[in-house]
């Protein structure tokens, strides 16, 4: 630990229109890269309120020069955009309320208590908006945290995505790493869940994505600039290893039906289940799944993750 472990960052909450329209772009650019389809989100041009793997793009008939703009800009969430790009949404967005802000020292003080710590924030700057999914995050500077909060959220729940936050801060950005993408956010729900920290990470369920949400997901990808993918049949399990055929054909011939951890510890080590299983080596072979469905032109966010019981091809 360092010796300004106990210093509180000051907590910023921002919401005005300039912002908003430069995490619309922000948004608008991710999705041209599948960046949300690859971590299992679902993009949709509606709300789903206390749903965060949900992302919520509003459709605003986009003109194409704007879809083609963004696809080149290389921004980060947080940074500007060209005002020749923002200008042409920045009328037709409104701004959400700003909270009443959060007392996080008690909070702080505890992170600080299970050693943490090996730098310093100084501030954390919360932009409470109404799109994407429920958080994202941005580094401007040494000692900063920029962080997008969907307004939708109960304030309460802040606490969480500033560990996540923190998680990322400390151990690096994921990029173009699927995998360390996925061992931050395990590290940020044990945090979460299993340390000091959980009397300020309440678990608040969140609504199912119904199958409606997933049509309605599909539609909107094509209507824009999206690819259209093929269909998920088992002619992909000629692209997967025997290990990751072998679990692919299970949730194919259950799909509709989540696959707990205990069922695919069983398919994939059999009577050796209980030594071998680990969240970790299935996250894993899930994601290799997924690569390889989408390097050969298929959807592979019809693989879900259901979040504390396990998977589910959702077609």
């Amino acid at each position: 630990m360092t010796n300004n472990r106990h210093n509180v960052p000051k907590v910023i909450f921002v919401n005005d229109v300039d912002h908003q329209v430069d995490y619309l772009c922000f948004l608008a650019q991710e999705i041209a890269a599948n960046k949300f389809t690859d971590r299992n989100f679902t993009v949709l041009p509606y709300l789903i309120p206390h749903q965060t793997q949900t992302v919520y793009f509003p459709d605003l008939n986009y003109p194409k020069k704007f879809l083609n703009a963004v696809k080149k800009t290389g921004k980060s969430v947080g940074q500007k955009f060209p005002t020749v790009i923002t200008q042409m949404v920045k009328p037709q967005i409104k701004v959400p309320e700003k909270p009443k802000g959060l007392d996080i020292v008690p909070f702080w003080t505890d992170l600080a208590q299970i050693g943490f710590f090996d730098f310093e924030i100084k501030t954390i700057t919360v932009l409470l908006t109404p799109f994407g999914p429920g958080a994202s995050f941005n580094f401007p500077s040494k000692g900063e945290i920029y962080l997008t909060f969907r307004a939708d959220r109960d304030i309460s729940d802040l606490p969480r995505s500033i560990v996540s936050a923190l998680v990322l801060y400390k151990n690096g950005r994921p990029g173009k790493s699927n995998e360390l993408y996925w061992k931050n956010r395990f590290y940020a729900e044990f945090l979460a869940r299993d340390t000091i920290l959980r009397k300020y990470c309440p678990v608040i369920p969140q609504p199912e994505i119904r199958p409606e949400d997933l049509k309605a997901a599909q539609i909107y990808k094509q209507k824009y600039w999206f690819k259209a993918s093929k269909p998920l049949t088992l002619e992909f399990g000629k692209y997967l290893s025997p290990t990751q055929d072998r679990l692919f054909k299970r949730l194919f011939a259950n799909r509709g039906q989540i696959l707990t951890h205990d069922q695919i510890a069983q398919i994939l080590w059999g009577d050796d289940s209980l030594e071998k299983f680990s969240l970790w080596a299935v996250t894993k072979i899930i994601q290799k799944i997924r690569s390889k469905i989408k390097k050969h032109g298929g959807e592979a966010n019809n693989l879900k993750t259901v979040y504390g019981k396990g998977y589910i091809i959702d077609i």
